[in-house]
C-alpha cells in the first residue's frame, strides 16, 4: 500500500512538473508578438507597481481607464503589478501572471471534483483533462484579464459543495463572497456573477432547505464585496456610458438604463441573442475550429479536445441520473449559464467571453469517464480508455503547431513586428548616445511616431521601460502621416510609420540623407518602416 502511494505521488509529481514546463515554455515569443490588451495592461501595472498610480497618474484606482471607452478590471493589473515588484518587466514577465492563473484553475478543478467524485483519480483526470484543453492553455499564456474568473467561481463551486455537506451557513457566506469578488476580474463577470447568485439560490432550493436564512445570507455574501464597485460606478458615470458604447448594447445619450434594458428585451434583440447563444454550443466552436479569432485560437483544434464531445454529454446524463439535484444543478446549469456574458453584448463564438464554461464542461467529461470506466460493457470501458489516450495524442498536435506554425499565421492578429520597429528605434539612438560619449559633437535626436500605428503610444511607452529608457518620452512626437511627410523630418530625427503611410516609388528616391531601414514581420512581409535623417 505504501508503494503504491508512493508511486502514485510520484507520477503526481512528474505530471505537474510536465504541465508547469508546457504552460510556462517560451512565454517570450509564443504568441509571437504581444497583443495591444497585454501592453496597456502591462503598462498600467508597472506604473502602479513602481508609483502606485496608474498610466493616467490616478493614485491606485478601482479600475484603470485606458481611454476613450476602454476601462480595465483592477484585479489582473493589480496581480502583475505584485509581480512587478520583484521581476522586470518583459514579454515573459506579462504573461506569467496569467501561467500562474491557469495552473491555480487546474488546481482548484482538482479539489471540487474530488468532493464531487470522491475519488483522486477521477479527480486528477479531470485536472488533466482540463490542463490540456487548447482554450485554457491558449488564454494561460497571455497577459489579459479573460481568464481571471475561473479560480473565484471554482471557489465558490467548492465552497458551495461544501455547504450542501454540512449545512454550514458561514461556508456558503464564503462562496458568495467569492463571486462578489470576482465581479472585479472582468467585465464579462458583471453579467456572470450575479446569475450564478441565483444559481446559488437554485441550488439551496433543490437541497431542501426551506428556511429563507440561507437565501439572504446568500445575498448579503454577495453584496459587501460589490459595494465599492456600485459607489465607483455612481460617481465614475462616464465608465457605464463607455461599457454601454463599447459593447453597442444601446444609446446610452439618448435612453434611460430602463429604457435601455427594454430594448435588450424586445423579440428581435431576444431572437438575435438566442441565435448567439445557440452557437456557443455549436460542436464546430467546441471541439473543431474554435473561436474565429487567431488571439484565441489555433482554428486547428476547438474549445475543447475531441474525447470531450464524447465524455461531456454521457457525463452529463450521469451525472443527472447519479448525484442529488442540488449537485448536478450547479454544474450543469453552470455549464448552460456560462455564455450568457457573450450573449448580452452580442458576440458569436467568443470563447474569451464564455472561458467559465471550461471548468464546468470538463467536470461533467470526469463524469464521463467515470460512468464509462464503471460500465458492465467492455466496450463502453475500452471506450474510455481509448479517448483517455486520444486526448494528449490530439494535444500534442495542437501544441506543436502552437510553438511553430500558428505564431506565424496569427502574427497579423497581434498587431504585427511593432516590438522589431521600436527596437530599431531604440538602437539608433543608443548608436548616437555612444558617438556622443566619444567625442563627437552630437544633438538630441527626435523621435516621430505614426499615430497610424496600431495603439504605438502605449507600445512605445512599454519598450521604452523594457530596455530602461523612459528618457525617450520627452524627444517624442506623435505625427498623422496624412498632414505630415515623413521623408520632410527635421534633420537628425528618427522616424517610425507603417510601411502603407510612405508610398514605395518615395521610399526609392529618398536621397542618400534618409537612411531606410524596412522592418519585416514574421511572414517576411514590409510591414513598418525606420526612417533616420
Amino acid at each position: 500500500m505504501r508503494v503504491s502511494r508512493l508511486v502514485a505521488y510520484g507520477l503526481f509529481a512528474l505530471a505537474t512538473v510536465i504541465v508547469v514546463a508546457m504552460y510556462a515554455r517560451r512565454l517570450h515569443d509564443s504568441p509571437i508578438y504581444l497583443a495591444h490588451d497585454e501592453v496597456v495592461f502591462a503598462v498600467n501595472a508597472q506604473s502602479i507597481a513602481s508609483t502606485g498610480r496608474d498610466a493616467n497618474g490616478n493614485w491606485f484606482p478601482l479600475y484603470i481607464h485606458i481611454g476613450g471607452n476602454f476601462w480595465a478590471t483592477p484585479v489582473n493589473i493589480y496581480f502583475s503589478a505584485g509581480l512587478f515588484r520583484f521581476l522586470p518587466i518583459s514579454e515573459a514577465t506579462i504573461r506569467l501572471p496569467s501561467v500562474i492563473v491557469g495552473l491555480l484553475v487546474v488546481v482548484l478543478t482538482y479539489v471540487v471534483a474530488e468532493r464531487i467524485f470522491k475519488s483522486e483519480w477521477i479527480a486528477a483526470v479531470a485536472a488533466g483533462l482540463l490542463a490540456l484543453t487548447p482554450a485554457l492553455f491558449i488564454h494561460s499564456r497571455m497577459g489579459t484579464d479573460h481568464l481571471y474568473p475561473l479560480p473565484f467561481i471554482l471557489v465558490w463551486l467548492c465552497c458551495l459543495l461544501a455547504y450542501l455537506d454540512g449545512g454550514d451557513l458561514r461556508v456558503l457566506f464564503a462562496a458568495v463572497i467569492f463571486l462578489g469578488l470576482g465581479a472585479y476580474t472582468y467585465v464579462g463577470s458583471l453579467v456572470t456573477m450575479p446569475v450564478y447568485v441565483v444559481l446559488t439560490w437554485i441550488t439551496i432550493a433543490l437541497s431542501g432547505r426551506k428556511s429563507l436564512r440561507p437565501y439572504a445570507i446568500a445575498l448579503l455574501g454577495f453584496t459587501l464585496p460589490v459595494v465599492p464597485l456600485v459607489a465607483w460606478f455612481l460617481t465614475h458615470p462616464a465608465q457605464y456610458a463607455g461599457h454601454i458604447a463599447m459593447y453597442n448594447l444601446y444609446d446610452s445619450a439618448s435612453l434611460t438604463p430602463l429604457q435601455g434594458v427594454r430594448g435588450l428585451m424586445s423579440h428581435s434583440s431576444l431572437a438575435a441573442r438566442w441565435n448567439v447563444y445557440y452557437g456557443y454550443f455549436n460542436p464546430s466552436f467546441l471541439f473543431f475550429a474554435g473561436d474565429p479569432s487567431l488571439i484565441n485560437s489555433t482554428r486547428y483544434a476547438g474549445v475543447f479536445l475531441l474525447p470531450i464531445a464524447v465524455l461531456l454529454p454521457a457525463g452529463a446524463y450521469y451525472i443527472v441520473r447519479s448525484r442529488p439535484r442540488a449537485v448536478s444543478a450547479p454544474l450543469l446549469l453552470g455549464f448552460l449559464f456560462s455564455p450568457l456574458a457573450g450573449v448580452v453584448v452580442g458576440e458569436p463564438h467568443r470563447v474569451n467571453r464564455a472561458l467559465v464554461m471550461l471548468p464546468f464542461a470538463i467536470l461533467l467529461a470526469a463524469g464521463g469517464v467515470e460512468y464509462l470506466v464503471a460500465a458492465r460493457a467492455s466496450a463502453l470501458r475500452a471506450a474510455a480508455v481509448v479517448m483517455l489516450c486520444a486526448a494528449p495524442v490530439q494535444f500534442s498536435s495542437f501544441y506543436r503547431d502552437y510553438m511553430s506554425a500558428y505564431r506565424i499565421r496569427s502574427a497579423y492578429w497581434f498587431e504585427g513586428n511593432i516590438r522589431g520597429a521600436i527596437d530599431e528605434i531604440i538602437d539608433r539612438d543608443n548608436d548616437a548616445a555612444t558617438r556622443t560619449r566619444s567625442g563627437e559633437a552630437l544633438t538630441e535626436r527626435t523621435v516621430y511616431l505614426s499615430t497610424t500605428v496600431p495603439w504605438i503610444e502605449w507600445y512605445w511607452r512599454l519598450y521604452l521601460i523594457k530596455h530602461a529608457r523612459e528618457d525617450l518620452l520627452k524627444r517624442t512626437v506623435y505625427f498623422d502621416p496624412k498632414q505630415v511627410n515623413p521623408l520632410a523630418m527635421p534633420e537628425r530625427s528618427l522616424v517610425l510609420a507603417d510601411v502603407h503611410d510612405i508610398p514605395e516609388p518615395s521610399l526609392r528616391n529618398a536621397g542618400s540623407s534618409v537612411r531606410v531601414t524596412l522592418v519585416s514581420g514574421s511572414n517576411q512581409d514590409v510591414e513598418f518602416v525606420v526612417l533616420e535623417r
